[in-house]
Formats: C-alpha cells, structure tokens, sequence
C-alpha cells in the first residue's frame, strides 16, 4: 500500500516541507519491510476546513465528491476561477484532477489530515464500490484526501458510489 512521506528541508531561513509517495515492500530474507519512494508529489501547502455544512444531494457518485473537495476549498479561502480554484499561486483543478503552482510546478494542498495532490485526486475518483466490503477502503481514500465527511453524508456517497457501479456494470 501507497502512502505519502512528508520531508523537511531547509532553504536559507525557512523550513519547507515536500511530499513524496511511498510504497512498502517486505525484504523475507531480512526479515523486514523496504521503503521505496515511487514519486514526487510537491511542495506542501497546508489549509484548514470544518465538515460542517456541506449535504450531499441527489447528483452523482462523482459529482458529489467534486462539490465536496469545492466546498473544503473554498471553506479553506480557495477562490473559484474559470472551474479552478485559486489561493496563493495554488490551482486545483477538478477536471483534469491537477494539484499545480501558477508556474506550473505539480503540490500539494494538506486540508486536515490528508492531502489533495494529483496521485490522491485520481485514486479517489478511480476508486469503486463494488459490495458492503467496500467501506473501510473508501473511508481511507477519502481520509487520504482530507475529506472527514460526517457519518451521514459517508452513508449517503457510499451509496450512490455503490449504486453507480451497479448500474454501469449491468
């Protein structure tokens, strides 16, 4: 399993954190596990953002968790700009699940505990409900994200991820 590793440098004055995507592997002979970094995710910026508030509504599996990761945004000071929100010289892009500076620079946005990059926006929207079994597994793709939903609107986007793949899978 994938996760991402927050490093600390030093430039001039100021501490600067990146973040990297990681992947574990098990050494048998040594008898311990191997950390092996797969990829550069970016620099990290990090924001704040309440669950409260936000419903899920009757649209789709997908639509709603676009209006949720909008809705953490713009609670996090982010501003709506031509389908992209802005804050900082940051661009998220929902459409082309991008994480990018203005200069086009690929980072990454911590909103809580998870982070909003390129890798974590296309393994949430990737990810399917396929039966009940299902629901620990997409509560950590949404954690990985920063998304803490309340247990109802959990419920809710369970659901319709749920019924969507039914749907397209008949």
């Amino acid at each position: 399993m994938a996760f991402v590793r927050i490093k600390t440098r030093k430039t001039k004055e100021l501490l600067v954190e990146y973040a990297y995507l990681v992947d574990n592997s098990w050494r048998k002979r040594k008898k311990m596990p191997k950390q092996k970094v797969k990829e550069y995710l970016g620099k990290i910026y990090r924001f704040d953002c309440s669950k409260e508030g936000f419903l899920v509504s009757g649209l789709s599996y997908s639509t709603n968790l676009k209006e949720f990761i909008k809705f953490c945004l713009l609670k996090s000071g982010f501003s709506e700009e031509s389908k992209k929100f802005v804050k900082n010289g940051i661009k998220v892009d929902l459409y082309r699940l991008s994480v990018y500076t203005t200069k086009g620079k690929k980072c990454v946005v911590q909103i809580n505990d998870g982070f909003i990059c390129n890798w974590s926006l296309k393994e949430l929207f990737k990810f399917k409900i396929t039966s009940e079994a299902d629901g620990a597994s997409f509560a950590k793709v949404l954690r990985l994200c920063g998304l803490n939903v309340t247990p109802s609107n959990f419920v809710s986007l369970f659901q319709l991820g749920l019924i969507e793949t039914k749907t397209k899978g008949s």
